[in-house]
């Protein structure tokens, strides 16, 4: 599968159309208590209220306890707004920087939301697997079409 924008593009609409669980799972759980702990820890953080992961796209498999659907969100918001004089919304810029973290030994993989320059969401799907070839196994096209069908409960 291409890294053309109509992939996470395709993924946030049938994710936004289909997605959503009763519940979270316990990674998206451990993620905002994290992220809750650290606003408690720090009165200078940015976010100032609780924060919650969109229940919609706390869908697909999990990359480091993010549901695959708010890194779809993410790379999604990142590349629609890409060239924009503002800053990310919060919840963007915590998923690259969770990325970061995850992939911190991996020099070819650059999640720096505050370094501009680059569209993000391009890198956010390697992750995902979905620009893999043949010698990463399941090809990127095929792996999307799982990921989906994971999320609207039916072969896609």
């Amino acid at each position: 599968m291409s890294t053309e924008p109509w992939a996470y593009q395709l993924a946030h609409k049938i994710i936004d159309l289909h997605g959503a669980l009763p519940i979270k799972s316990a990674g998206a759980l451990h993620f905002e208590s994290e992220i809750n702990r650290l606003i408690r820890d720090y009165p200078a953080a940015r976010i100032k209220k609780k924060f919650e992961l969109p229940l919609k796209f706390c869908v697909g498999r999990e990359v480091g306890h993010l549901p695959l659907g708010i890194i779809v969100y993410g790379a999604r918001n990142q590349y629609c707004h890409f060239g924009e004089s503002r800053r990310l919304d919060p919840l963007n810029e915590l998923v690259f920087n969770h990325l970061q973290q995850l992939y911190a030994d991996a020099e070819w993989l650059n999640f720096d939301a505050k370094a501009g320059g680059r569209i993000l969401a391009l890198t956010a799907t390697s992750t995902l697997y979905w620009t893999a070839d043949e010698n990463d196994g399941i090809v990127g096209f095929e792996r999307f079409c799982e990921d989906m069908s994971d999320v609207v409960g039916q072969a896609y």
